[in-house]
């Protein structure tokens, strides 16, 4: 499925067809009902990257060759128990869906015939578009550098925390997106928002800002004459489109 197509069915809350079974986004009020904590932990074997691995536990298995998928998540029976549970609500609308274990891959069953075969590749596709449905990305670890001092690794670690705490401090929860949603521009119904998946709260947050941004730069380029910040990058319409990283 290419972008413009999944995009389209994500805003209109369509399911989606993902090798020939329905996924289910996971909507907003079926987040609050599972509970925010247990679904940001079903999700996280999704985000798993290289770097949240702690290899001295796995020094049986080459650095460079490392499945996330086969070596890390189906060896870990926490982390394989929250995969299961978050495929089990992602494709519950297919009828007599199950799910069996292999020791490298999974097989996905639904209608009595369908089937998907989970393998390394086919994970790592549906894991992007996990956290495209979610508006997350993947777990990003930053490491110390190496060959500093005892004095500059003191530093690096003070900078860090201070990072760390004005990110926290600056962070942006769901509820202040809910707020943004029924407070600025058009009121939209709390049972219209929760129908609605992380990634449309999360765009349409962002596009409402962007646009009151606009039209504060636009009174003021109106006194200034100054059209800096109502063109190019910063005309309206760019502030709409979903931008990829």
């Amino acid at each position: 499925m290419n972008k413009e197509e999944l995009y389209s069915n994500l805003f209109l809350e369509r399911d989606i067809i993902f090798h020939g079974l329905i996924v289910h986004p996971t909507t907003f009020v079926e987040i609050l009902d599972y509970g925010l904590d247990a679904y940001h932990r079903i999700i996280t074997p999704f985000r798993l990257t290289l770097d949240c691995i702690d290899f001295t536990k796995m020094l049986d298995l080459n650095i460079e060759s490392v499945s996330i998928f086969k070596d890390v998540i189906l060896q870990d029976e926490d982390l394989k128990q929250d995969m299961l549970s978050y495929l089990y609500l992602l494709f519950n609308k297919n009828n007599n869906f199950n799910i069996t274990v292999h020791e490298d891959k999974l097989i996905l069953n639904a209608n009595d015939e369908d089937s998907i075969e989970i393998d390394e590749e086919v994970f790592d596709e549906l894991s992007k578009l996990i956290l495209i449905f979610n508006n997350t990305e993947k777990i990003k670890i930053e490491k110390e550098p190496d060959n500093l001092t005892e004095k500059q690794l003191d530093v690096y670690r003070k900078l860090k925390a201070g990072r760390e705490e004005s990110a926290r401090r600056n962070q942006i929860h769901l509820y202040d997106c809910i707020i943004a949603l029924q407070c600025l521009r058009v009121y939209i119904p709390s049972d219209v928002i929760s129908n609605w998946t992380l990634f449309k709260i999360m765009t349409c947050y962002k596009n409402i800002i962007g646009l009151k941004i606009y039209d504060d730069s636009l009174k003021l380029a109106c006194v200034s004459g100054e059209s800096k910040g109502i063109t190019g990058e910063n005309h309206w319409l760019e502030k709409l489109k979903i931008k990829e990283v």
